[in-house]
């Protein structure tokens, strides 16, 4: 087959739906991606500090995309340093392929016979870990029939994932298997992030 399931797209779709994204009456779906032009200083949950309006922004590596909002640029190593006035919070590398994922750097096993595609947000894609250190070089590194490729994107949301499987026709043609499955790993705030409550990428 050697495509993501329907069905997980109408899941998503229905997550969205259910939060009010889809009552849009443009259809332009880069209605609910770019909101670095948006004034939030009127929506619930932005967060007022000493009367100064604080601003989410996207993390400096990712580039503009039409469709996506915003992505990992393909084939690229990263170097991401993260410090306060007097202490380092992490020092990491990122490598992505060409496929804008985080790159693999264990081959696949003879026993690894399903992909997995994992999607998400920094958790997945795993701001302030090494290649090394993220959760697909686990998973492919262990005794397990799958093959994880990481979708992660930080600072992203359902709305940004699903634009893409409809954009790329499922990731048809990424895998190098004929079978597999896909896992979203959802956190609360990618609703806010969708709906605009919160800005995303």
């Amino acid at each position: 087959m050697n495509q993501i399931s329907r069905r997980v797209i109408l899941l998503l779709f229905l997550l969205l739906s259910s939060q009010g994204i889809a009552s849009s009456n443009n259809g332009d779906i880069e209605f609910f991606l770019d909101f670095k032009n948006k004034n939030f200083s009127s929506l619930p949950g932005v967060i007022n500090k000493s009367d100064q309006l604080y601003i989410w922004e996207s993390p400096q590596h990712l580039i503009s995309h039409s469709i996506y909002g915003k992505v990992h640029p393909i084939s690229t190593t990263i170097r991401s340093i993260h410090r306060t006035a007097d202490k380092l919070i992490f020092d990491a590398t990122y490598t992505t392929d060409k496929y804008s994922r985080r790159l693999n750097l264990e081959p696949p096993h003879k026993n690894k016979t399903k992909f997995l595609a994992l999607a998400g947000c920094s958790f997945v894609f795993g701001i302030g870990l090494n290649d090394q250190e993220t959760i697909n070089h686990f998973i492919n590194k262990d005794n397990f029939p799958y093959y994880a490729f990481n979708y992660g994107v930080a600072g992203g949301a359902i709305n940004n994932f699903l634009a893409r499987l409809i954009y790329e026709n499922n990731l048809e043609g990424q895998f190098n298997f004929e079978q597999g499955d896909l896992v979203y790993v959802y956190i609360n705030d990618h609703i806010s992030r969708a709906v605009g409550v919160w800005p995303n990428i």
